[in-house]
């Protein structure tokens, strides 16, 4: 399957003659909010929005940037990286993928009041990266690619006996993969073959911010958020199949090679409130509305071939073709994302913890002309609530401008089943957890550097094409972010 994470799902969608990035996993992409922004709120796990009070705030709680009482200048970057091992047919093949991204860059500005005060925030966060791998490769004695070919489509033909290049199977055909018998598609290859899987996947979800917040009673900040969304995604998978122990007369090998690049934009609004119950103690609460994405994709597919001996008289030996390009356009509405925090701050330690609460079922594709129904349907039936928590802690030393930082995070997978069978319910396994380690220093009261290091842990199960078998995943990713702010 194709993750969040990324989810690393099988693109081969044999109803249509190019492969879409349409299903229920890249909506989890699409519509995750990723590690978070700032390398201070990085190292306490994320559980920021009871602290919220530096240019972050902006991400987590906008109403936190009331507590801000100079202008800050914020700059950041992020160095992910990407780990999979991946286990099909008891075998296990590493992946690995990496990015060096600016991950934030904002301005806080604090403006004159008579009493109370009014912050204002501008700035761009990297939300998400959507950098990922997977290969595999095992013998498979009993499937090949093509019975899922042959099983989800039929020969069309026309008055003249020519094929209608309407789909892969179509292709597959043309190449003599697949035999026709009363129209039906055979596959000749049954099993005994090698299988190899090399996917990468790149890309990122931006956002561009403007927030503000008002003191509206004494220790009572109303804040909000306007935020236009951007990103792109790429996907690129090379299958193969080749008959490595020599089984059949003719069929050498196959390769089939899928790409999607995606651009999206959109928008959402975040209302938050923070509060001050006295010096220590503050709780915070924010709702982020649902987001609008627009998406402009472009696919394509590959499918070459080879044999030993030409598969019929006056053949060549091999084949290549390139299938038409498929340009499609699309929108993606995400769910309500609703959070709450608090923390403890004393002269030497912070404590914070969160609560994040999202209902996936919301999620919902649109798209002119065309049903996603049955799509839509599956986000209500396959899909579940999740509440997610994140913990976090902050040591500061009495004698020396430095902090250090722990944190903890747990984020429930949104899919109530691991497998298209609905028999195997996820757990706890399928649950992506964070942990975080961090440290700051600050340098004559006005300059922050600030470093976090998150290592996330994650089992994903999905499948290289309809009706194989299950792959196993143990995804790891180590994301390094390094924040600088200056108060003046």
């Amino acid at each position: 399957m194709k993750p969040h994470r990324t989810f690393l799902l099988a693109l081969c969608l044999f109803a249509s003659a190019a492969t879409r990035a349409q299903n229920e996993l890249d909506a989890i992409r699409f519509s995750q909010q990723g590690l978070g922004v700032g390398a201070r709120a990085l190292g306490m796990g994320g559980a920021y929005t009871g602290v919220a009070n530096d240019y972050s705030a902006i991400f987590y709680n906008p109403a936190g940037l009331g507590q801000i009482k100079r202008m800050e200048f914020n700059l950041g970057f992020d160095f992910f990286q990407f780990n999979s091992d991946a286990s099909y047919l008891n075998a296990t093949q590493r992946a690995t993928n990496s990015r060096t991204a600016l991950q934030s860059i904002g301005f806080v500005m604090p403006f004159p009041t008579y009493q109370g005060s009014f912050v204002m925030g501008f700035g761009f966060q990297r939300q998400a990266n959507f950098s990922a791998a997977q290969n595999v490769s095992a013998f498979n004695p009993a499937q090949s690619i093509l019975d899922g070919l042959a099983a989800n489509s039929r020969p069309r033909f026309d008055s003249n006996g020519n094929i209608y290049l309407d789909d892969l199977a179509a292709y597959a055909w043309e190449q003599f993969l697949l035999n026709d018998s009363a129209g039906i598609y055979v596959n000749p290859i049954r099993g005994n073959v090698l299988q190899t899987s090399e996917l990468f996947e790149d890309g990122g979800k931006n956002q561009f911010s403007v927030a503000a917040s008002v003191e509206v009673a004494p220790a009572l900040f109303a804040g909000g958020a306007l935020n236009v969304i951007t990103g792109n995604y790429s996907y690129s998978r090379t299958y193969r199949e080749s008959d490595s122990q020599n089984r059949y007369q003719k069929f050498q090998s196959l390769a089939l090679e899928e790409s999607i690049e995606s651009e999206f934009s959109g928008w959402s609004l975040k209302a938050s409130l923070m509060y001050a119950l006295d010096e220590h103690f503050r709780l915070g609460l924010a709702v982020e509305t649902p987001a609008t994405l627009n998406f402009d994709e472009l696919s394509t597919q590959t499918l070459s071939s080879r044999f030993k001996v030409a598969p019929a008289p006056n053949q060549p030996l091999s084949f290549s073709d390139k299938l038409p390009s498929n340009r499609f356009e699309y929108r993606l509405r995400t769910p309500f994302v609703f959070s709450g925090g608090a923390s403890l701050e004393e002269p030497n330690f912070t404590l914070s913890a969160q609560a994040t609460f999202t209902d996936w079922t919301q999620l919902e594709f649109r798209a002119d002309g065309e049903s996603f129904a049955d799509l839509n349907r599956v986000f209500k039936t396959d899909f579940q609530q999740t509440i997610d928590y994140a913990l976090g802690a902050e040591l500061r030393s009495v004698f020396l401008p430095i902090r250090l930082r722990a944190g903890y995070a747990y984020q429930m997978s949104p899919l109530k089943y691991r497998d298209a069978a609905r028999t195997q319910r996820t757990t706890t396994d399928d649950a992506r957890k964070i942990v975080s380690l961090g440290a700051g220093i600050l340098l004559r009261k006005t300059l922050n550097i600030d470093v976090a290091f998150a290592r996330t842990t994650q089992s994903v199960f999905g499948s290289l094409y309809s009706g194989s078998a299950q792959v196993r995943e143990a995804v790891t990713t180590n994301s390094v972010v390094i924040t600088t702010s200056f108060r003046f």
